[in-house]
């Protein structure tokens, strides 16, 4: 998904086709659970579809942008800017949740049993419940924009090629990227972390510790 309602699917990744989403607005994240898809965008604006192809329009009383949005705990989150947080259980009814901080929240992961949020300047956001959220120190002040949990290990990315990781979403550890481009979305599958970002940037890694390079061979496109 992407840029003024664009939604794709793919059965295998290689062959892909567009999906009519009912919405012009950019479209920033999407996630899997409880039977249903839930995607999540600019304006407040969530959509949700039970095959990935038909999509509906849902109200979710938030006019902020969404950034992430995730399924944990048989809990649908959704974060974004403004501190906004979301939870549903069926990803249809939405209820704002006070985070506690003004930053932009830009991604949620959940492992652990903790849900995480990272955010602008390095913060770090915990909760057991998706009611009530604990600052934590990520011990650096770069902007976080994306972080997935794999290998009973939590891995935020950022800015300047900024890794942090953590095996309980309190105490974290910086890691060496080899790279100064931005990092934008990551993920975990198949016993691999992938990263990408700016400049067609793809960082790979097996524990979430030891990153290297990967070709995305799209440069210098910007991947998210």
């Amino acid at each position: 998904m992407g840029r003024n309602g664009a939604i794709l699917t793919s059965q295998d990744g290689v062959a892909w086709a567009s999906r009519q989403s009912e919405t012009t607005v950019d479209l920033q994240a999407a996630t899997f659970g409880n039977n249903i898809f839930v995607a999540v965008g600019r304006n407040g604006t969530i959509l949700t579809s039970t095959d990935g192809i038909a999509w509906i329009l849902r109200p979710s009383g938030a006019t902020s942008d969404l950034q992430g949005v995730i399924y944990g705990n048989n809990t649908f989150f959704a974060v974004g800017r403004n501190g906004t947080v979301l939870t549903s259980s069926d990803g249809i009814k939405w209820t704002a949740r006070l985070s506690g901080i003004p930053f932009h929240i830009e991604d949620v992961s959940y492992g652990n049993n903790i849900f995480v949020a990272v955010a602008r300047t390095g913060k770090i956001l915990t909760s057991k419940d998706g009611v009530t959220w604990t600052s934590r120190s990520s011990g650096i002040t770069s902007d976080l924009h994306g972080i997935t949990y794999g290998k009973n290990i939590f891995a935020a990315i950022g800015t300047y090629g900024t890794i942090v990781t953590s095996p309980d979403g309190v105490v974290w550890t910086p890691r060496s990227s080899r790279t100064v481009s931005e990092l934008h979305g990551i993920t975990y599958g198949r016993n691999t972390f992938v990263a990408v970002g700016f400049s067609g940037a793809v960082l790979i890694s097996k524990d979430g510790i030891t990153w290297s390079p990967g070709s995305s061979g799209v440069l210098p496109s910007y991947l998210y």
